[in-house]
């Protein structure tokens, strides 16, 4: 059985797997705003010398 408290994803994948009903909940609960400062900073990761740098 897969323990799911140890799953780790993106910003990204978690857009691309809501549903219309879970942008309504994160709207009603008044953390759209997060939502898209989350996803902006996972879209403009930048790796230069093997190291990771995020741009805001």
């Amino acid at each position: 059985m897969r323990n799911f408290n140890d799953m780790t994803i993106s910003a990204v994948q978690l857009f691309n797997n809501m549903t219309d009903e879970d942008f309504m909940y994160v709207h009603e609960a008044g953390k759209l705003k997060d939502l898209c400062v989350a996803l902006s900073l996972d879209l403009q990761e930048k790796k230069e010398d093997d190291k990771e740098r995020f741009e805001a």
